[in-house]
């Protein structure tokens, strides 16, 4: 979606907790949660919606069934742009996370997960990291590449203390990640979080942490005491029902479950991606329907056919919010990319094979498949010239990333026969 601007582009993203989709249970059954159902619902709302960037929750742990909410909710009536991320399993957990992108937008550039919190314990449900970088049209012509990283989770459920502080723990686990990782610039925090008040310790380690340059935003700046309070009303994202029918939760909107959370980098337009200003929402909360099904009486958010499929699909609401991207400028050429040159030849024997050139130093060379799983990783010398060849079996696209001590980074793509 352009925007006013010739040079900038409108990212949509969204968050979405699909409620056990393909994950059968006790509770959740074919009966009263069939995902064939789910599946008509789901493309419904995100035909409506439109996003590029797509975090999900409650996805059932076999890595098929992210692959139908691709091929049956996303890439339907001849659309074909969107991407499904690696996807990864929480040992123990019937639930995981998955993350879609538009392809035309955004090429996939490294995926990782968090697995324990600060104390070396498995956290409940492990938090993926994800990192993509814009299609600039003006890669070609040597500018610098705008990157971010989306971080995605579903936090330990439950208002008691314990529940509690496994998520404090999970968000803990997670800013120690971007402060070791060194990541800064654009990155975004999205999922169900399971908070019920922005005190809560989870929530305090994102938004004021140490150091501070790293914390989050809440991107409409609605903090305070989110469950059962009808100040917040408008921004609540659970439940889409008044009564339970076993799956779904009841109670009507009242929580502040589901979040999307942005960096200084985001907020402030400090790195090529700002957060378009009042373009976050629940989608099909009026702010009419505290303690109420949304479908109670009359809700024109959303067209009558997007509101059944987001009551029907989910007790959640989808979370969505506008980033706008802008283009770098052709000439925007740090200097020590003027002199580092990758030369890739020869990529059809089963090898990728090249020469660099450049400044001296030591770097790190990692190359991604496009779904951004690390094919193959390590510590390279430059002496003003290097050849290299890695044998890689594999047909497509392959991402070859060039990094050194100082955090300069060049890609090279390579379309391998």
């Amino acid at each position: 979606m352009l925007a006013s601007s010739q040079n900038q582009e409108i990212a949509t993203f969204v968050s979405y907790n699909l409620l056990n989709y393909r994950n059968e249970t006790s509770f959740c059954t074919n009966s009263n949660n069939s995902p064939s159902a789910k599946e008509g619902y789901f493309k419904t709302i995100f035909t409506h919606v439109e996003a590029d960037l797509i975090a999900c929750n409650e996805i059932g742990s076999n890595p098929t069934n992210a692959i139908k909410i691709l091929d049956r909710c996303l890439n339907v009536d001849g659309e074909t742009k969107y991407q499904m991320a690696s996807f990864s399993s929480t040992s123990g957990s019937d639930l995981s996370n998955a993350f879609y992108y538009n392809g035309d937008m955004f090429t996939i550039y490294s995926t990782d997960k968090i697995l324990n919190d600060v104390g070396g314990s498995p956290i409940v449900r492990l938090i993926d990291v994800f990192t993509l970088y814009y299609n600039d049209a003006n890669l070609t012509a040597g500018a610098d590449t705008t990157f971010l990283t989306v971080f995605v989770a579903h936090l330990k459920a439950g208002n008691s203390s314990t529940d509690a502080n496994k998520r404090a723990l999970a968000t803990e686990a997670l800013m120690a990640y971007i402060d070791s990782e060194n990541i800064t610039g654009n990155y975004i925090f999205a999922g169900d979080f399971n908070v019920y008040t922005a005190t809560e310790t989870a929530f305090q380690n994102l938004i004021n942490a140490t150091p501070a340059s790293i914390k989050f935003n809440d991107p409409i700046n609605r903090l305070g005491d989110w469950n059962n309070t009808g100040s917040f009303a408008d921004v609540h994202t659970q439940s889409t029902h008044a009564t339970s029918n076993g799956c779904h939760s009841g109670g009507g909107l009242d929580d502040r479950f589901d979040f999307v959370l942005i960096s200084d980098a985001i907020k402030n337009d400090g790195n090529r991606m700002e957060y378009v200003k009042n373009s976050y929402k629940a989608v099909a909360n009026d702010g009419n329907h505290f303690n109420q099904s949304i479908n109670n009486g009359t809700n024109t958010s959303v067209p009558p056919n997007v509101l059944t499929a987001i009551y029907e699909g989910s007790d959640h609401l989808p979370v969505v919010m506008d980033i706008i991207v802008t283009e770098a400028e052709p000439n925007s050429v740090s200097e020590i990319d003027e002199k580092f040159k990758v030369n890739v030849y020869n990529p059809t024997s089963g090898a990728i094979q090249g020469v660099i050139s450049g400044p001296s130093g030591d770097y790190d060379v990692t190359i991604y498949s496009v779904t951004g799983k690390i094919m193959l990783k390590e510590k390279i010398n430059v002496v003003k010239q290097y050849k290299f060849e890695y044998p890689l079996n594999l047909t497509g696209v392959v991402l070859v990333e060039f990094r050194n001590r100082s955090g300069y980074r060049k890609i090279v793509k390579v379309i391998q026969n």
